[in-house]
């Protein structure tokens, strides 16, 4: 198993992975076959990455419950990833 690079950039933000940009391609499911699984495991193994994804997951599902409640449940949109 690789190290996981996380940083503090100061003492009030939260933790920054490495793969932090992954991590919105991994959301809208952009990623490809080989990458998903891989960013899949890197989930299980990063804190960081984790609290980044359940935070992005509620805005996306919050927005979707609007987009919905405005536009209609007809309306769709790319899939996202629920479950790391």
């Amino acid at each position: 198993m690789t190290e996981e690079v996380v940083e503090m950039r100061d003492i009030n933000e939260r933790p920054v992975c490495h793969r932090a940009e992954d991590l919105v391609s991994y959301l809208y499911s952009e990623t490809g076959e080989l990458e998903t699984p891989d960013f899949r495991e890197h989930l299980k193994a990063c804190d960081a990455c984790r609290t980044e994804f359940s935070v992005l997951s509620q805005v996306h599902d919050s927005i979707v419950v609007w987009r919905n409640e405005v536009l209609g449940s007809s309306f769709s949109s790319a899939p996202v990833m629920t479950n790391p």
